[in-house]
């Protein structure tokens, strides 16, 4: 055999060599690099779920101790994510097993409850390197034909992971999504049993003795008194319920006297309001339930006094009614923009829905709620659009 051609044999088969070796590796490395993606994915994916539905659990349930919250979402991943999560309680023997950090763990007076992503769960879900890939890798260095086609076909199968991860991430999400709803049902039907069975106690109580004393007119007064006080509650929280759901349409129709309004609202309450003579260009239903939480708000709070103020600058976009009271104000340690989200309260007494709705009746007017934390009692300041708000001079 000539020299020439030996040593051209010999060089193609070493660049062979050399391609199978670089195509090996590049598919290995983009392999893994796929791999360890999908797997961060995953692994956040289902992290994120469980935190979630802890969070829900300890948000619906007053009394969250970390027990109540280590069975709780380990039944959920027993029931949910059989497949996706090992639960390793204290002092569990799993726990040599598994080199992972753990996805979710809650410290507990028995020790602390840790939650691992299943190894064989990942492995099943994510890319395992094949032939084809290796020799599509291979034969893409030396023709550019077959490198299209390596081209096409992983991002064929590409797609086709994408696909296959996005429908588990759907339905990931539903289940998370299904459990929140259940968990918001819940907790609607518990609060709206408890403040209905108080109105109707009360009333049960007095109508049971109404027949003994209808010849006492102080007892017929009070009687009349609490009854109207306690529908009123009620009628309050109906009408709470039902725009808690729906999107607000504004009847932008006429000008509302926020005074006057504000007045009518003050006599279901020992309230004393001194408010600036204000009109509002809006809804007058939703300023009425509006300022009636927010008087309402006050009046639990054990206040006495109540200043409405405008602040109104020519030239600004924005006019600022203030909102004042002198009750016992919020909690130092609470988050003051948690109190407008759904069943939040600070009270034993309360749906925790009247400063939500108040938030959502400003924002549908074009504005803004802020609440504030003054030396005494309690501010809250509506930003509303300037054109819409006007005062009597």
């Amino acid at each position: 055999m000539p020299r020439k051609l030996f040593s051209h044999i010999t060089k193609i088969t070493i660049s062979f060599v050399i391609s199978l070796v670089l195509g090996i590796i590049v598919v290995l490395i983009e392999s893994g690099i796929d791999n360890m993606q999908e797997k961060n994915e995953i692994r956040e994916t289902i992290r994120t779920q469980i935190q979630r539905t802890a969070d829900v659990y300890r948000a619906t349930h007053r009394d969250a101790a970390p027990e109540k919250v280590a069975q709780f979402v380990s039944r959920y991943v027993e029931q949910v994510l059989p497949e996706e999560v090992i639960a390793v309680p204290p002092a569990s023997a799993k726990l040599t097993e598994l080199q992972d950090a753990p996805l979710w763990s809650i410290k507990m007076e028995s020790g602390k409850l840790q939650l691992f992503i299943n190894p064989n769960y990942v492995n099943k879900e994510t890319t395992v390197v094949d032939m084809r890939e290796i020799v599509d890798g291979v034969l893409a260095s030396f023709l550019i034909f077959l490198a299209l086609l390596a081209y096409v076909t992983k991002s064929e199968q590409t797609r086709l992971e994408r696909l296959l991860h996005d429908e588990e991430r759907r339905r990931l999400t539903t289940a998370l999504h299904e459990q929140e709803a259940f968990a918001l049902l819940g907790h609607m039907t518990a609060t709206l049993s408890h403040e209905l069975r108080t109105p109707v106690a009360t009333i049960s109580n007095l109508v049971q003795s109404l027949p003994t004393r209808i010849g006492d007119r102080h007892f017929v007064e009070r009687f009349i008194q609490i009854s109207y006080q306690e529908l009123e509650r009620m009628q309050r929280l109906m009408d709470n319920l039902l725009i808690y759901g729906k999107d607000l349409k504004i009847d932008y129709s006429s000008w509302v006297d926020l005074r006057a309004l504000i007045n009518e609202n003050t006599q279901r309450h020992a309230l004393t309001v001194i408010a600036d003579d204000i009109k509002c260009y809006g809804d007058k239903f939703y300023f009425d339930l509006l300022f009636a939480n927010l008087l309402s708000n006050s009046a639990e709070a054990g206040a006495s006094e109540v200043h409405v103020t405008l602040h109104n600058s020519e030239g600004e976009e924005r006019a600022l009614i203030e909102y004042r009271d002198d009750g016992k104000g919020f909690p130092t340690d609470l988050d003051l923009k948690s109190l407008l989200s759904p069943f939040v309260t600070t009270r034993s007494k309360g749906a925790g829905l009247g400063l939500y709705l108040a938030d959502k009746i400003v924002r549908a007017h074009g504005g803004e709620l802020e609440l504030h934390r003054p030396d005494k009692g309690a501010n809250f300041r509506i930003w509303l659009p300037a054109h819409s708000v006007k005062i009597n001079r």
